[in-house]
């Protein structure tokens, strides 16, 4: 299990660091910029096994449209935000 948890980490990772801005998921604006990082661990399912991976990585977004005050992170594909398992 371990392994398993340290590959996921180290492709979370590099996701992060290659991710593109995204639009805001509110106001759909394109007009967004990064705004820091954060850490995010994660417990997901592989094989049937709940496998914890440490925390890693997360690149933070804020929307630049007046009036929306909008902040997100941006999360690989496989994770959904606020949920375990």
């Amino acid at each position: 299990m371990p392994d398993q948890a340290e590959r996921l980490k180290q492709e979370w990772t590099r996701w992060g660091s290659e991710a593109q801005q995204a639009p805001c998921p509110v106001c759909g604006a394109t007009a967004v910029s990064w705004d820091g990082r954060g850490g995010r661990g994660a417990t997901v399912l592989v094989e049937e096994n709940g496998v914890y991976v440490p925390p890693f990585p997360v690149r933070r977004l804020r929307c630049n449209v007046e009036g929306c005050t909008n902040r997100w992170r941006l999360l690989p594909p496989e994770l959904i935000p606020h949920k375990h398992y």
